[in-house]
């Protein structure tokens, strides 16, 4: 049966605990420690897919636990800070540290299922026909943008 310790020893063991520091073998740079990835998401990717283990299916074989990404939105509307947990060759396990909100949209899209206002990288925002993906305009530099061309157009085809 252990023996209960007294005062003086109790308090020499928690002296020794909080005395403790770190050895410099167990310190190096993060360069040599993990790896920074940066992934851009094609647009209208969720942060769950982004959770979905099978997501990273294709790059998991380069992963490694506590690696860090760095995922953009395509559309530039958020940011999300991950850190890989788990990893297989075809799997990988991430946890989501922070999401980032970029761009607040401010301009409300007309209620018209006509027409959407979405981002491609080549002509940056710009307004589509649903019904067979023609692009009316582009070149906008925000979704804001897009939709109030989308309403001054909306308008114009009610004259």
């Amino acid at each position: 049966m252990a023996q209960a310790k007294t005062k003086e020893e109790a308090s020499v063991v928690d002296i020794k605990k909080s005395d403790r520091k770190i050895s410099p073998l167990r310190v190096q740079l993060a360069e040599h420690a993990r790896h920074d990835w940066v992934v851009n998401a094609e647009d209208g990717t969720t942060i769950e897919e982004l959770l979905n283990p099978a997501y990273w299916s294709h790059i998991a074989k380069d992963l490694t636990p506590f690696d860090h990404i760095e995922v953009r939105a395509e559309d530039c509307t958020w940011l999300a800070e991950l850190i890989v947990v788990q990893k297989d060759r075809t799997w990988a396990m991430v946890h989501l540290l922070a999401k980032h909100e970029l761009v607040k949209n401010n301009v409300p899209l007309p209620s018209n299922d006509a027409f959407a206002v979405t981002f491609n990288p080549q002509y940056k925002w710009r307004v589509i026909r649903k019904s067979d993906g023609k692009m009316l305009q582009s070149g906008f530099n925000t979704r804001d943008e897009g939709a109030m061309w989308l309403t001054n157009y909306l308008k114009s085809l009610e004259i």
